[in-house]
């Protein structure tokens, strides 16, 4: 629930009314921003038909303290002058505990804060609710007219204690306490703003067709229900006795009531009336001597304490015979009416000299608070108080007549205006239009006016013209229309001629960007952005200079900056601002340093090409001589295929500017091709047998040979042919080799020992030195073990060997044992004897 102040702004507050009797209230986005409320949001209450005194509610979340602050101030949007907001406060237990206030709307369809003086109130009890009821007493009907806005409901301690209203009661000062409350049928007795003068306030009193003929309105405010009336008394004396009012009618001769009486004491008063002589729908003052009571009522007795007055209109007239009937009165004065003087003619200009078919409006000068009055003859006849607008249609001389009245009615003299009409000159003639670009110089405007006639010129269709001729402005595109005019001898202005003035707009200079070369490149014609639809214009120089016929194209020789200018045209023919657009020509390296060609075998292992560049730049390498993508990685030779590819190089340095390319030509060269290998006679061997290996026909011309035992290359053999004994058993290939260092070889030839169980003793005889060979199967290399005995049988040798192929030579030396007839026994490793051979040594 909330608390004060109610702002209806909080998003987490319930501001939740409750309606009763017709109101209906509801927070809602502020529609009418404006003046002293610019808050978001606000309340709304619609009044409907339901009771006089329905309204809204809103619980409090705590009781109102009112122990220093007891005035309230709430912002009210009402839809009419005059419209009252009753604020009560009341105890939600027990709302017999409450108090009120009530507060007019005094503008309508604005924002206005009304005040409510609770000063008097009992801060003994506790108040935890606020009723708001508008136009309490009259029936709402759910329209524009009772739909009411409210926002900022707080309490302060400023601008209340209003002060009590004394005669003479005007309704005008903001520091009294003024208040009217009606009865018998004219209770919407309220304070307004006077109908007839805005910067007036006024009592209002509307008189229902329900009313009794003793319908009227006590002068006086409320606190509570207590009429405070005057603060002091009427100063009634012996030949003091009367009192004036200010009244307004909307129908004459009526019977107007005053009474006063002690507000304390309502048997002690005095009644008197006055009639309302003065024409329907205006203002007259009344005079009411209470030396002359009315008939029947009280005589004045000048020992009362008179406090209290109230006003009946149309008395001793029922709302049912009258019908609803509107009253104002104003200034109720103590007092006798003192004649008004005579007011002198109005002050005016005669004669008048107007222009032919030039309208006019009659002006004078009255006293302030007169009412102009207006005539077309200089007595009688009827007035106007709308001063006359002349058409001065006909050339001549015409007289008026005008006069005042002042607000007791009485008129003054008339005042002749004596009014000219003289022919008025036709508009000069003038070339009705130019065009510029924007920023050109224009040219003064001119234009023909007749003999003895003086041109005006305007920048505008209102304000005052100057006989110095314009000169159009070409800062700003635009269509601009001037004006001119010409003035007779009469001072009759002509009509005015328009001259429209084009400004086209110059588009902004052309969108370019730097261009940069390196040296000695084929340039391109030099391009800039214009506007969709303008046209591009190429100097050389900043300023003046030549249009050159097309884009230029730079040279690109010399190394440097060279500047170019380029303007844009639009279709409107006006060129814009130069665009500078710089070429910058910057140095180019030379080629890198290559090796032009390069050998590789077929299916040799690949390698990075190589260049080599200036310090500080990037080699880019290529496939194509011209065109094509360089790249900054280093190229691969394939050896796959034989065949020369070249490929090329250049450098780029800092400034982005390359360099030739450099070619390297890549030869992938094919090996020599080899001719078979064969062995003839034997492909096995045993020991004494030789065999010879040889290529057939056909190797290239130039070729080196080498020959290769199971992978070895066999010293000194560089022939087409070797020949091998059973020491060489093994794979043999050969390699030819040709100029290019490419190698072919042969395919791989196999000799073997031949499986043959003799046991090979050579030389034999001997001279104690020889070799024993016996076959071993190649799987089964075991050791073997030889055992020599003499002639004699005596043992000369024993040793054991180790097999590592078919024969394997095993070494034997007996010269230190003499000559004769020596007996070999080869066993194996297990003892048993293989074979026995004898050797003789000499």
């Amino acid at each position: 629930m909330p608390s004060l102040p109610i702002t209806f702004e909080s998003a987490t507050i319930n501001y939740t009314f409750t309606d009763f009797n017709g109101g209906g209230s509801t927070k809602i986005a502020n529609p009418q921003i404006n003046g002293i409320n610019t808050s978001a949001t606000v309340a709304k209450m619609i009044k409907s038909v339901g009771e006089v005194y329905g309204g809204s509610f809103l619980n409090l979340a705590a009781p109102i303290n009112f122990s220093v602050n007891k005035i309230f101030k709430v912002k009210v949007f009402s839809p009419r002058v005059g419209a009252k907001l009753l604020l009560k406060v009341e105890n939600i237990s027990n709302t017999a505990l409450n108090f009120e206030r009530e507060a007019t709307s005094t503008v309508a369809n604005a924002w206005e804060e009304l005040v409510f003086d609770y000063t008097t109130i009992n801060t003994t009890n506790s108040y935890d609710r606020i009723v708001f009821i508008f136009d309490l007493g009259t029936m709402g009907n759910g329209s524009a007219n009772f739909t009411w806005l409210f926002d900022d409901v707080i309490l302060t301690n400023v601008g209340g204690g209003l002060s009590q209203m004394n005669v003479p009661v005007t309704f005008d000062s903001p520091t009294v306490n003024y208040g009217l409350v009606g009865f018998g049928g004219a209770e919407q007795s309220t304070v307004v703003i006077d109908p007839t003068m805005a910067t007036n306030k006024v009592g209002k009193v509307i008189k229902t067709n329900t009313a009794e003929l003793w319908a009227g309105t006590t002068v006086t405010a409320l606190i509570g229900s207590t009429q405070t009336a005057f603060a002091n008394n009427i100063p009634f004396a012996a030949g003091a006795t009367k009192m004036n009012v200010r009244v307004w009618s909307p129908h004459t001769n009526i019977q107007v009531r005053l009474k006063v009486e002690d507000k304390t004491d309502p048997t002690k008063s005095c009644e008197t009336e006055a009639t309302f002589t003065g024409a329907a729908n205006t203002w007259q003052t009344l005079e009411f001597n209470f030396a002359n009571q009315a008939a029947g009522t009280a005589a004045l007795n000048l020992g009362y304490n008179f406090n209290k007055a109230s006003i009946f209109f149309n008395f001793g007239v029922t709302g049912a015979t009258a019908g609803e009937r509107t009253y104002y009165f104003d200034d109720v004065n103590f007092g006798g009416v003192v004649a008004p003087p005579t007011p002198t003619a109005p002050t005016v200009v005669s004669p008048v000299n107007n222009c032919q078919n030039v309208p006019s409006t009659l002006t004078a000068t009255g006293t302030a608070g007169n009412t102009l009055l207006w005539y077309t003859v200089p007595t009688g006849g009827v007035s106007s108080t709308t001063a006359p607008v002349l058409t001065n249609a006909v050339l001549g001389t015409t007289t008026y007549y005008v006069s005042q009245r002042n607000t007791a009615l009485v008129e003054g003299p008339r005042a002749a205006i004596v009014v000219n009409v003289n022919p008025t000159p036709i508009a000069p003639t003038a070339t009705s239009s130019f065009t510029y670009c924007q920023n050109a110089t224009a040219a003064v405007l001119t234009a023909t006016a007749a003999a003895g006639n003086t041109l005006k010129w305007y920048s505008s269709l209102t304000g005052s013209g100057s006989t110095t001729p314009i000169t159009p402005s070409t800062l700003t595109a635009g269509t601009f229309t001037y004006y001119v005019s010409q003035t007779n001898s009469f001072g009759c202005e002509s009509p005015k001629t328009n001259i429209t003035v084009v400004i086209n707009a110059v588009a902004a200079a052309p969108v370019t960007t730097t261009v940069n070369y390196c040296q000695n490149v084929i340039a391109t014609p030099l391009t800039a952005t214009a506007a969709a639809g303008n046209t591009l214009r190429w100097y050389t120089v900043a300023t003046g200079g030549t249009v050159l016929t097309s884009a230029p194209t730079p040279s690109t020789t010399t190394v440097g900056t060279t500047t170019y200018y380029v303007s844009q045209i639009n279709t409107n023919g006006c060129e814009s601002q130069r665009a500078a657009l710089n070429v910058i020509v910057r140095i180019a390296p030379l080629a890198p340093s290559v090796i032009s060609q390069v050998n590789y075998c077929l299916n040799a292992t690949s390698a990075l090409l190589n260049a080599t560049a200036d310090a500080g730049n990037s080699l880019v390498w290529y496939t194509v001589a011209t065109g094509g993508t360089g790249s900054v990685n280093t190229p691969t030779t394939i050896t796959s295929v034989s065949g020369t590819t070249t490929y090329y190089v250049s450098q780029s340095n800092t400034g982005g500017c390359e360099s030739p390319r450099a070619a390297i030509n890549v030869n992938v060269i094919a090996p020599p091709t080899v001719a078979s290998i064969s062995a003839a006679p034997y492909t096995k061997l045993f020991p004494g047998l030789t065999t010879t290996i040889s290529a057939a026909n056909g190797t290239a011309v130039g070729t080196n040979y080498a020959w290769y035992k199971n992978g070895i290359a066999l010293t000194g053999q560089t022939g087409n042919s070797i020949i091998v004994n059973m020491n060489g058993v093994g794979n043999y290939t050969l390699k030819a080799t040709n100029l290019s260092g490419c190698v072919g070889t042969s395919n791989s030839l196999a000799i073997l020992d031949s499986a043959q169980q003799n046991l090979f003793i050579y030389p034999n005889p001997s001279t104690g030195r020889f070799q024993v060979r016996y076959f071993s199967d190649n799987n089964n290399l075991k050791p073997r073990k030889i055992s020599i005995y003499n002639a004699a049988g005596a043992l000369v040798f024993n040793a054991s060997f180790v097999m590592f192929g078919g024969y394997t030579p095993m070494d034997i030396d007996l010269s230190r044992n003499g000559s004769g007839t020596y007996y070999i026994h080869l066993m194996d490793n297990d003892g048993k004897n293989l074979i026995t051979e004898k050797i003789f040594i000499h």
